[in-house]
């Protein structure tokens, strides 16, 4: 660092050594604490026409349940008819991106997501910011088609890298518990 201030002796301003028989503080260490990462995570629910109401009610009701929160997000704001009636999106594809989630999941029955740019290039940059992605029944073409669950690793990411890790495909409680289980760990 050469920035200092004008009138002092340059040799003052720059880094020092330090301490290395200093012990480190338990009393000002995080790590020993009871963490659980999955509170607080804001989780996008992408869904459209014909969306699993139902796996969405419960998905959001677990999340309640984890200290994170659900927030749907569907192809354009307004109320959405699901298979359980209609559900209001917080957000549209077309106005909000993945970076301001900590997750995403995908319901499943939801017609046309599948062929939506939107929803692929969401479900796609989620994958590549190694967030917990999450799809039920026919969710999963979205990710399919997104090319997020036959990815294949990074060539310099070494012999045990799981480029699926966090990426969880299923159907009904299973998937639900199994995104659960990936927004606690992470995907790194």
């Amino acid at each position: 660092n050469m920035g200092f201030p004008a009138g002092v002796d340059p040799v003052q301003w720059q880094p020092q050594a330090t301490d290395k028989s200093m012990e480190p503080s338990p009393a000002l260490s995080m790590t020993h604490l009871p963490n659980d990462p999955s509170k607080t995570r804001q989780v996008a629910i992408l869904f459209a026409e014909g969306a699993d109401g139902a796996t969405i009610s419960r998905l959001k009701t677990a999340l309640a349940k984890a200290g994170a929160a659900g927030r749907l997000v569907g192809r354009r704001l307004g109320p959405i008819d699901t298979s359980t009636g209609p559900m209001d999106p917080e957000f549209s594809l077309f106005t909000t991106k993945s970076v301001l989630f900590d997750a995403v999941f995908v319901a499943g029955g939801a017609a046309g997501l599948e062929s939506d740019d939107a929803a692929l290039s969401f479900a796609r940059e989620a994958f590549q910011h190694y967030k917990p992605i999450g799809a039920s029944g026919s969710g999963s073409a979205v990710l399919d088609r997104a090319g997020v669950s036959g990815a294949k690793p990074h060539p310099k990411a070494g012999p045990g890298a799981d480029p699926s890790a966090g990426v969880v495909l299923g159907n009904g409680a299973a998937a639900l518990d199994g995104f659960l289980l990936a927004l606690k760990q992470g995907r790194h």
